[in-house]
């Protein structure tokens, strides 16, 4: 999943807060109970050319605006109970 450059959108990534997801960068879901887990190159030990250190994006679903969390789930590839 691509996000659209201009987005707004809050994570959390290596103990810190960061404010719109970067949009060069197709992101695989995952869903937890009470989040967003975006994995992608360079993003979460994906394995690619950049496979180094960034942590993957936490998305609060709290954080999201109904379109948004509905977008971002219908991209998600495993059900919330077969996640941590």
């Amino acid at each position: 999943m691509k996000f659209r450059k201009d987005n707004k959108i809050g994570y959390g990534q290596d103990h810190h807060y960061h404010k719109g997801i970067p949009s060069d960068v197709n992101f695989l879901v995952r869903e937890s109970s009470n989040a967003f887990i975006l994995r992608g190159n360079g993003y979460g030990n994906f394995c690619g050319k950049n496979n180094y250190g960034n942590g993957a994006l936490y998305v609060r679903k709290s954080m999201l605006t109904k379109k948004q969390h509905d977008r971002i789930k219908s991209h998600s590839y495993m059900k919330p109970e077969g996640l941590l």
